[in-house]
């Protein structure tokens, strides 16, 4: 399903929500077939790291731009992640 919200604008690598939890879930299948459950454990807190480090980016970028908008979509989405 695609959403038809005419205000966000589609990224460009994924047409929806749907294609990148398929791409993510076979990533993670992928890079786990070979690890032990302590390597799976340390690639996993490297990629919430990673994540993490991305939206900080991402939200500084967006104050820097003065798109208060976009910020409040950010933090409201970081604080249901905690």
């Amino acid at each position: 399903m695609q959403n038809n919200n005419s205000n966000q604008k589609n990224c460009s690598i994924f047409p929806n929500g749907e294609t990148l939890t398929i791409v993510a879930a076979t990533a993670a299948n992928l890079l786990a077939s070979d690890l032990t459950n302590k390597e799976i454990s340390v690639l996993s807190l490297f990629f919430n790291m990673l994540s993490d480090s991305l939206a900080t980016i991402a939200a500084a970028n967006i104050l820097l731009s003065q798109t208060n908008t976009d910020t409040d979509v950010i933090i409201e989405q970081r604080r249901r992640d905690w």
